[in-house]
């Protein structure tokens, strides 16, 4: 759910319109490609690409796509970084 607003959302910050059925898609499609994507190490490029590609399928321009995976991305990183802070803090006590 929250990859179709995130999309959403990432795309009107970008001044882009993606239709709900079409973020709708692009989500469960993103998730199926990070299932496949259990042999390259954190998934580098190969994550990027099949957003890339979902977009374009779709019809949109391969810059949202793109963006959208760097910001994806960033999201991952952060929550990385919180939860092994949160270990860190755990482990300290």
């Amino acid at each position: 759910m929250f990859n179709n607003m995130g999309i959403m959302v990432v795309a009107h910050l970008l001044g882009a319109h993606v239709m709900w059925a079409d973020a709708f898609a692009i989500g469960a499609f993103i998730s199926v490609a990070r299932g496949f994507n259990t042999v390259v190490p954190g998934a580098l490029g190969i994550q990027e690409f099949s957003v890339v590609g979902l977009f374009a399928l779709f019809g949109y321009w391969h810059e949202l796509g793109a963006q959208y995976a760097i910001v994806q991305r960033g999201r991952d990183v952060i929550f990385s970084v919180l939860g092994w802070l949160l270990l860190y803090v755990g482990e300290a006590t």
